[in-house]
């Protein structure tokens, strides 16, 4: 589900949720819009506002493109990433868990799906 989902669900407009969790309405909008990506602790308070978790408004297919990087560029960011995250406060590293197991519950419904449409019955390693 999207934001504009969860939001109408509610009865809300855009303004009443930016005031609720704490943003400007124009970001808000931007975010909604799929023009700005909100901070962690931003996709915290709009969960909370919006009584969803946090995995539950990751919509993977409307995050942009990361830009191509090379396969030294990701192993070399790696350790820089667990040194942050084992210096974070522990609700950060459970809502990093959490983004992580979505995204798997995502990509392993996408494999599934991919093998359904190519009539693969046994999972492929």
């Amino acid at each position: 589900m999207t934001l504009p989902h969860f939001r109408h669900q509610l009865g809300l407009t855009q303004a009443e949720i930016a005031v609720r969790a704490h943003i400007s309405i124009e970001f808000y909008s931007r975010i909604e819009r799929g023009k700005a990506i909100p901070s962690l602790l931003t996709l915290v308070g709009l969960a909370e506002t919006l009584g969803a978790s946090p995995g539950a408004l990751l919509d993977y297919r409307t995050i942009p493109q990361a830009p191509p990087t090379s396969s030294s560029k990701q192993q070399a960011s790696a350790p820089r990433l667990i040194t942050r995250l084992r210096s974070s406060r522990p609700s950060v590293r459970r809502l990093v868990y959490a983004v992580v197991k979505e995204l798997e519950r995502l990509e392993a419904a996408q494999r599934r799906a991919t093998r359904r449409r190519r009539g693969d019955t046994e999972p492929s390693t």
